[in-house]
């Protein structure tokens, strides 16, 4: 059977088979640029919509389909004339072949980039060089048959259909293994659309190679428009399919966030109330400890006095124990000062052994020495609860957290520090490189995910460095350090004899207010102890009245210590000023401006101390 040619007994002059075929493929080509443009459409909408590389790459080859396709409707229809150059057909054609061809490597680098097959991410050199090389064997496949009729159909359609008919049905099985691992329907509906193309272009390759285009091309055209609209309705649903998982997604993530935010608001509450009852226990603990003091200096007899002293040593470990919770609310800020890191774990070893539970064993291991560091109190603590805890939640069953503490001198660097091992489950390393992010938890509900980030937060605000090692299975070890702290601590001025000097008490507690006044007063300091801050401002305002040192507390109603302060500082500028406080609230600690504190419980002792530094080393007195 002839491929092409005119048909027998057909006379002269009338229409042969090709130009039938001619025609036919220029109105087919018709439908199949409309339903490029659907499809051309569609693929633009999606890169706007996710900017996913292989649908650029994807967009471009469908682009060259069209210029192609129409490139070759314009050789077969409009410019089929002898108007036009050989040399311009001849040109038009290479085009054409090669738009083809990058069309189908488009589409092939597109699908494997989006299976993630990196190695096919090519350079620009190899592009250029690819695209060389299409040009010229195109140009090539043109020349040869210029002159052989016979071979044009065969070489020049035939060839490169049988290569898209292959690199279709290759891209179909890619898509729908993605359409399988995403749970879409788009990616399979696109996969049997191109499946479809690999047939319609198989049939294009063996009609023109080896059997008759005659009869077949239609059915083989019109399925061709069907396969290309396939292509633009599986992208469609493909990109609605992910916005209906994105608002799913942001919904789900919308309410787990709002679980989270009403988790750390009550968290705060919590810390806010915490703050509020300190302060009010820390004055009740100041006058139990002043007064047991008072009285133990006295004449007691010696069971009184050990059972007195017992007393007074629990209510100053029951301040600790508050100031630890205040820690741990993030409500307690006092300002660094020299700490003895190897004392302050020796401290904490009997809390967190409660806290590590009956069946976790807690070994404490410290270096010999002291190991000096610049920390706010109570951070230390903090930062130790929240490791012990994270790591007898990670033991399952019985197991040791082993707690010890080091001294290096790593590139020069003089730090110290403490580590917490356990034996519980480990960890991955995709989990280990989000430890710290806030609200990151392993624990499920029963965690809150942020320990780790407090942890992290206080570490990086005082110069301190976090490294973590673990393996699944293997347990957990988290190291820190802080600059070791190396210059020697000044010692306090000698205390100045109290020779009648007038110190100013603003208290709003009346018990502490009263406690305070009367161990000054038994130490020879004259007391001014107005009944609140309001009456302490009056007093400063008077210039008449004479006043050696501001002794307020932080937090009060009406005027707050600072505000005291400043005005203390406007019109009494060489007045001594000094806080007494048990609770400083995270909005107070900036406005203290380095005005020394006293933590309240304290006792007669360091209360005296306290204010005869004060007025030894700002020994000015009002006009």
């Amino acid at each position: 059977m002839r491929r092409i040619g005119v048909m027998p007994g057909q006379a002269p002059g009338e229409q042969t088979a090709l130009d039938l075929l001619r025609d036919l493929f220029v109105a087919n080509t018709v439908f199949v640029l409309a339903a490029c443009l659907v499809l051309l459409w569609a693929s633009w909408h999606c890169y706007q919509r996710h900017r996913l590389p292989f649908l650029r790459v994807w967009l471009f080859g469908w682009l060259c389909y069209f210029a192609a396709r129409l490139l070759t409707w314009l050789q077969l229809g409009p410019w089929r004339t002898p108007d036009v150059p050989a040399a311009v057909g001849m040109a038009l054609s290479v085009v054409s072949q090669v738009g083809y061809y990058l069309h189908v490597v488009c589409v092939l680098v597109a699908l494997l980039r989006l299976t993630q097959v990196r190695s096919f991410d090519v350079s620009v050199r190899i592009r250029s060089l690819l695209l060389v090389g299409l040009v010229a064997f195109a140009t090539a496949v043109t020349c040869v048959t210029q002159d052989a009729p016979e071979l044009r159909a065969p070489l020049r359609v035939g060839m490169r259909c049988a290569v898209t008919s292959i690199v279709f049905a290759l891209c179909g099985g890619m898509l729908l293994v993605v359409g399988r691992r995403m749970l879409r329907v788009g990616p399979r509906v696109t996969a049997f659309a191109l499946w479809s193309g690999a047939i319609v272009f198989g049939c294009y390759a063996y009609s023109f190679t080896f059997g008759s285009v005659y009869g077949v091309s239609a059915w083989v055209g019109a399925a061709e428009v069907l396969f290309v609209g396939m292509l633009g309705l599986g992208l469609v649903v493909w990109t609605q399919e992910d916005l209906t998982h994105e608002a799913r997604f942001v919904g789900e993530e919308l309410g787990r966030r709002n679980l989270e935010l009403a988790r750390a608001q009550r968290i705060e509450s919590l810390g806010q109330v915490a703050g509020s009852i300190a302060h009010d226990f820390h004055n009740l603990l100041t006058v139990v400890t002043g007064n047991l003091d008072h009285v133990l200096r006295g004449d007691v007899d010696p069971s009184t006095r050990a059972a007195l002293a017992d007393a007074a040593r629990a209510a100053q470990q029951a301040g600790k124990l508050t100031g630890r919770l205040l820690s741990m609310a993030r409500q307690g800020v006092l300002p660094p000062r020299r700490l003895d890191l190897n004392a302050e774990v020796a401290e904490l070893v009997a809390l967190l052994r409660s806290l590590s539970g009956r069946d976790v064993e807690l070994r404490a291991e410290c270096v010999s020495g002291t190991l000096p560091v610049m920390l706010p109190p109570g951070q230390v603590e903090q930062i130790l609860i929240n490791l012990v805890t994270n790591a007898r939640d990670a033991i399952a069953g019985n197991g040791v957290v082993t707690l010890a503490t080091f001294r290096s001198n790593a590139d020069g660097e003089r730090r110290v520090g403490c580590a917490v091992s356990d034996t519980g489950v480990g960890m991955s390393e995709q989990v280990r490189a989000r430890v710290g992010d806030l609200f990151f938890t392993t624990k499920g509900e029963r965690g809150t995910g942020i320990g780790m980030a407090t942890v992290r937060s206080l570490l990086e605000a005082s110069g301190g460095r976090l490294q973590i090692e673990s393996r699944p299975g293997s347990g957990t070890t988290v190291r820190l350090s802080w600059p070791e702290s190396v210059a020697a601590e000044v010692p306090p001025p000698p205390p100045a004899e109290a020779n009648g000097r007038v110190v100013l008490v603003a208290e709003d507690d009346v018990a502490t207010r009263r406690m305070v006044r009367s161990l000054l007063e038994r130490n020879g300091y004259t007391v001014l102890a107005p009944e609140d801050s309001q009456a302490a401002a009056a007093v400063l305002q008077d210039a008449g009245t004479r006043v050696d040192l501001l002794l307020t507390d932080v937090v009060m109603p009406g005027l707050s210590g600072p505000q005291l302060v400043q005005l203390a500082n406007e019109r009494r500028p060489r007045l001594a000023v000094r806080y007494m406080s048990g609770s400083v609230q995270v909005g107070s600690a900036g406005r203290l401006d380095g005005v020394p504190l006293l933590q309240k419980p304290f006792m007669a002792e360091q209360l005296l101390a306290f204010v005869a530094a004060a007025l030894a080393a700002d020994p000015r007195r009002s006009p």
